[in-house]
């Protein structure tokens, strides 16, 4: 009996031996697993989201013409600190001047007097930054920032917002 007893004991140790480290790669597998499809499956889902709010501000703000978009970052490329002025009696006196129909010509944008471009550059940003602004607002953001990416003005931040909508600026590179 004694024997038997001993056997079943070294037959439950060699059970255990075997089937612990089975259980133990089983359940660590298993984990990994979850992890890599819960973290997928977050980056997918805050990929959508991120493509609906940038759907979603496309619609909201004041997008132009990709040539008067080229002549507006041309005009902050020239002089950044334009944007941080309101527009001046001149300038509206400027455009108001001129013949008010079509005003974003490019061709008119081009030979335009310089307060007549400086006006139509401020419209462009303050309607584009009060379009964010809305749409920032709607979605709780924080803190964001608008970048041009192409080649000619890489890098140039356009406008940076913070939570108390105070803090935002243009600002060009550093070369």
């Amino acid at each position: 009996m004694k024997e038997s007893g001993r056997k079943k004991h070294k037959l439950l140790i060699q059970m255990i031996a075997i089937v612990l480290p089975l259980f133990m790669l089983l359940t660590v597998s298993i984990c990994w697993l979850v992890e890599k499809n819960s973290v997928n499956s977050f980056l997918e889902a805050q990929n959508a989201h991120m493509t609906f709010q940038l759907d979603q501000a496309k619609e909201a703000a004041f997008f132009l013409d990709e040539s008067v978009m080229q002549w507006f970052y041309d005009m902050i490329d020239k002089d950044p600190a334009l944007f941080r002025e309101p527009v001046s009696d001149e300038e509206v006196a400027a455009y108001q001047e001129t013949d008010q129909t079509d005003l974003l010509d490019i061709d008119r944008l081009y030979s335009g007097s310089e307060l007549y471009k400086r006006y139509v550059a401020k419209n462009i940003y303050d309607s584009i930054d009060g379009a964010i602004l809305r749409q920032r607002g709607s979605n709780g953001t924080d803190a964001l920032f608008i970048m041009d990416v192409s080649e000619e003005h890489e890098g140039m931040v356009i406008s940076e917002y913070t939570k108390d909508d105070q803090a935002h600026s243009m600002v060009t590179p550093t070369d």
